[in-house]
């Protein structure tokens, strides 16, 4: 019988350094070669290195030789990461404080094992893993669809680890194998051949990787594990440790120390302090001292956000790329949101309201514009009527050619080059839910629409801002990509400081180009107050430079966002979860680069059978007995909108069939270099049914509508209280609750409950306040 056996060693060396010589120089630097060969020990040429100083990412680019090597003299700094191929910053070099260093270093090249060893945690939640114990003996024989593993696990000292738990995942077979160590520290499998399996030890996932080959055969690995001094209960997804008197990390557990400041200015006693693991339902809970700092051991090679009771997502602990013993500690600050610490009495400002619009939930998508780059579609959403209706809804719908088939006649464009800055949040909520990773993807893609003579710069901003990408010519783009690349996650959020630089990047090049643009993206709030962070851009858009927002998750400032890019002439753009984030980039960017139609003004003349009663989705103007006009101020690319038009009846007849509603579309095609209008008419239909019609059949229609309604309210509700008119802000929640019961009375959609139970609580809010005013006044 076949046996085939491994040892993993806690340090794996493939890299060699043949000398290290000193010389006297005032100025520190490093005289460096570098070899680079693959798994076969070839020589690699033509292989790309970029050299980032640590502190101040100054990149240099250079390329290995037919021979495989490289020679740079390094001056300045402290440490430089060594990028090579698709590694990212896996080796570096160190600088002296002075004089000059001669290093030859030799590195072997695996991006298979680099990728392997890196791969991002799996949430094993969605994947629904079937758990199979296992007890297999040592008659226990190889057949031809399994091979038996035996894993050998040891302390450093050569100590076995005795009766602990272990686990070989396999996620192709969506199943964990799950065994204990005997009292040699040997714990055996039977596994389905041709599988990877990640072994997981004491609850600790993808502690270590096995590759189960092909052959039915007796396989074995041997590795250490030094078991942590951390006793843990878990309550259903909560873990509280108890970590002794002298904690000290170990091989699968670093010691974190996390202080905290309340509302940025005293430490803390006695403050819950969560950490949520990501692509995990593990969350780690523990309490701050009298000095305010709080003890975690965690599971290494993983991501955690800091949450507080009133304050979620505030900074991440990134733990994705250590391994072995390992301890660190940061400061973070607790700013508790109302909304949180008091919902029983949290009513919002007007520029506190998160509206989620219903753009987000349409599912409806119109055909692709053939002979115009805009089209025009418009219909009753029923058009029955007969005499006791009392309301009709029409949807007006908007579509443009897509990317793809605007881009073939764009590409020998000569529209000027654009100047533009990237002003992008990096703060520790973006280490969350992927929105780091989206983001960089989504950069590297709208990276193919710049042109060689675009103007580019980035911004990213934590709790201070820095500019990674001075305003430059994009070129050939390698810098500006590999710095887009660069981009990590961790800190507060200062949005003011990152506008304050952008606008500065921006300004180098804004009097000498036709078009300059800001785009924010951010996930949070920012230390500034609305007001001040308004009148900041304003300044700079009076100047003629445009601002777009993009909001990401569910915890943005909207108001602040909204704000600026109804200021700025821009896009408002939301990003419910990170796999939307490069559709709204594109969208944005496209617009930007590529502008092919001027504002588009919308004109509804409507009879005297018609009351209008309500625009959702765009701000009405110019409101008169029988007609409004709406603007479509940004267009772009693949654009797909629709607006509702409520109406009320006023007593219906047959002849209201004579007399169509008509919609006037007029903007501007830069392509063509012309205006265009199109007008289309539609008409309600007399019917002899008896009873009342319902002028909604479509459920989405009847949500879109739900929605748009309790928005509405919301904002309406902001106002009234803002100006201490509770009662009327109540009675307005209160109709909207009445309005959308009676349109959708049997509603069980999520979108629609979410924001009902929203209202309601609004509702319970006002009501205590209005008591509490009627007290105070008695």
């Amino acid at each position: 019988m076949i046996k085939i056996s491994m040892k993993v060693y806690t340090s794996l060396l493939f890299i060699f350094i043949s000398s290290l010589v000193f010389s006297q120089n005032f100025e520190g630097s490093v005289d460096y070669t570098l070899t680079v060969k693959d798994t076969k020990r070839r020589p690699m040429s033509g292989e790309k290195v970029i050299f980032t100083e640590i502190d101040s990412r100054q990149k240099i680019f250079k390329r290995t030789d037919a021979s495989g090597k490289l020679n740079i003299l390094l001056k300045g700094g402290k440490e430089w990461l060594i990028t090579i191929g698709q590694i990212r910053n896996e080796w570096n070099v160190e600088v002296p404080e002075r004089g000059e260093a001669v290093s030859t270093r030799t590195i072997t090249y695996n991006y298979e094992r680099w990728k392997r060893e890196n791969r991002p945690p799996v949430d094993r939640n969605a994947l629904g893993l079937v758990n199979i114990e296992q007890t297999i003996g040592s008659k226990d024989m190889p057949d031809e669809k399994n091979g038996i593993l035996t894993l050998k696990i040891t302390e450093r000292s050569g100590a076995p680890i005795k009766h602990y738990k272990i686990g070989a995942t396999c996620y192709a077979l969506k199943k964990t194998y799950t065994t204990t160590t005997d009292k040699y520290g040997k714990a055996r499998f039977k596994l389905p051949l041709s599988n990877e399996y990640q072994i997981d030890i004491d609850g600790i996932e993808e502690y270590q990787y096995y590759e189960m080959k092909h052959l039915p055969a007796f396989y074995s690995m041997e590795f250490n594990y030094e078991p942590s001094n951390v006793i843990e209960t878990a309550i259903g997804d909560t873990i509280t440790q108890e970590l002794g008197s002298n904690p000290t990390s170990s091989s699968n557990r670093a010691y974190y120390k996390i202080r905290v400041k309340k509302r940025g200015v005293d430490f803390v006693k006695d403050e819950p302090v969560y950490l949520k693991m990501l692509k995990s339902n593990k969350v780690y809970k523990a309490k701050t001292n009298k000095d305010g700092e709080v003890d975690f051991l965690l599971p290494v090679h993983r991501k955690y956000l800091i949450d507080f009771n009133y304050e979620k997502d505030v900074d991440v602990v990134d733990l994705s790329k250590t391994f072995g013993f390992v301890s660190g500690e940061m400061n973070t600050n607790y700013f508790p949101q109302e909304k949180l610490e008091f919902p029983e009495r949290f009513i919002p400002e007007s520029d506190e309201v998160f509206v989620t619009h219903f753009d987000e939930f349409i599912d409806k998508q119109y055909p692709e514009p053939e002979e115009h780059f805009l089209e025009l579609y418009a219909r009753w959403t029923n058009p029955e009527v007969n005499e006791l209706s009392k309301e009709s809804l029409l949807e007006i719908g908007f579509s443009s050619r897509n990317k793809e088939t605007l881009m073939k006649n764009m590409r020998n464009s000569n529209t000027p080059p654009i100047n533009v800055c990237f002003v992008i949040d990096k703060s520790g909520s973006m280490s969350g839910y992927d929105r780091i990773e989206s983001l960089q993807k989504s950069l590297l893609e709208l990276s193919a629409l710049l042109r060689p003579t675009d103007i580019v710069s980035l911004v990213v901003f934590n709790g201070s801002a820095q500019v990674s990408v001075p305003a430059q010519k994009y070129g050939n783009g390698e810098f500006v990509r590999e710095m887009f690349r660069d981009i990590e996650a961790g800190g507060g959020t200062s949005i003011y400081e990152g506008l304050v630089k952008g606008f500065e990047e921006v300004n180098k090049y804004a009097g000498a180009m036709d078009a300059s643009k800001v785009i924010l993206l951010t996930d949070g709030y920012g230390s500034r107050p609305i007001t001040e962070v308004v009148q900041l851009a304003k300044k700079h858009i009076d100047e003629g430079i445009e601002v777009s927002c993009i909001g990401v998750g569910e915890t943005y400032n909207q108001a602040l966002l909204s704000q600026l890019a109804s200021t700025g002439g821009g896009l408002m753009h939301f990003v419910g979860d990170a796999k939307n984030m490069t559709a709204a980039f594109t969208k944005e960017m496209i617009s930007s680069l590529y502008p092919v139609a001027g504002k588009a003004t919308i004109e509804v003349f409507f009879n005297d059978n018609l009351i209008y009663k309500q625009l959702y989705g765009y701000d009405a103007k110019n409101i008169t007995n029988g007609q409004f006009n709406m603007e479509l101020k940004n267009i772009y690319p693949g654009l797909n909108k629709l607006a509702l038009v409520h109406f009320d009846l006023n007593q219906p007849t047959k002849a209201i069939e004579k007399d169509p509603l008509m919609i006037r579309m007029t903007y501007f095609d830069y392509q063509q270099n012309k205006k265009i209008v199109q007008e289309k008419r539609v008409k309600l239909q007399w019917s002899d049914k008896t009873g009342e019609i319902d002028y909604l059949i479509d459920r989405n229609h009847k949500k879109l509508l739900a929605i748009a309604m309790m928005n509405r309210a919301i904002k309406v509700m902001a106002e009234y209280h803002g100006a201490n008119e509770n009662q009327k802000a109540k009675s307005v929640i209160e109709s909207s609750i009445s309005e959308v019961k009676k349109i959708f009375p049997d509603a069980q959609d999520q979108d629609v409950l979410k924001l009902m139970n929203e209202l309601i609580s609004y509702t319970n809010s006002l009501n205590q306040l209005l008591r509490n005013q009627q007290l105070k006044g008695n």
